[in-house]
């Protein structure tokens, strides 16, 4: 949900810095983490977004329907809590 969010995020300046904060945060949670925001493609999603209009990309990125809906699953992306 958060990375959907992304393109919204331009409307709530003030609040930048903690959404960065939040997905450095996951990152830091080990590789695993990594490995699913790297999956979703959020660094290619964040510089579409800095780039705005001028990003010759925002049709691939702005498809969110590679991140999957949201469902109750046995095997999650990215793993069980220990």
């Amino acid at each position: 949900m958060l990375i959907t969010q992304i393109y919204d995020l331009k409307d709530y300046a003030m609040n930048q810095p903690h959404y960065f904060q939040i997905l450095a945060r996951f990152a830091s949670l080990g590789a695993e983490a990594r490995e699913f925001l790297l999956r979703a493609r959020v660094v290619g999603r964040c510089m579409d977004m800095f780039f705005d209009s001028a990003s010759p990309y925002r049709k691939e990125f702005a498809d969110m329907r590679d991140l999957g809906a949201l469902r109750a699953c046995e095997s999650p992306d990215i793993g069980l809590p220990t």
